[in-house]
């Protein structure tokens, strides 16, 4: 009789990036919503402030605008992406000594090409000023 064994096949890469998602979507349960050090989230935002500084006085020559400076200056300027999962256990262990600094973040960064994408369990969990 004929060998009817299935060859392993590598799954697809929709189905691998569902089982990171969901492997990490179950992590946030096992994981302690209040394990972060506040020393490194403190100097986190610190350099943050300090690359946007920097960022306007390169930008301010192109009315500080990202796009405009990469159209017409020939030089390049990465664009940085922040990503903040779990925000409000973000807030629950910082509460609010974070926010200002946050909101500033989050308003003037665009302008300087530094995008935060920040995720919430439900909407009602993102602070409204943010």
């Amino acid at each position: 009789m004929g060998n009817n064994k299935k060859k392993f096949e590598i799954p697809t890469t929709c189905a691998l990036l569902f089982m990171l998602l969901l492997f990490c979507a179950i992590l946030t349960w096992i994981i302690p919503a209040g394990a972060y050090d506040t020393e490194k989230v403190g100097r986190f935002f610190d350099m943050m402030q300090k690359i946007i500084k920097d960022r306007k006085e390169e930008l301010s020559e192109y009315n500080g605008d990202y796009n405009l400076y990469l159209k017409t200056s020939g030089k390049k300027m990465p664009l940085i992406v922040v990503t903040m999962n779990n925000y409000e256990a973000f807030a629950e262990v910082y509460e609010s000594k974070y926010d200002d600094t946050l909101i500033t973040l989050t308003r003037e960064g665009i302008k300087c090409g530094i995008i935060f994408v920040v995720t919430v369990s439900n909407y009602n969990d993102m602070r409204y000023r943010l």
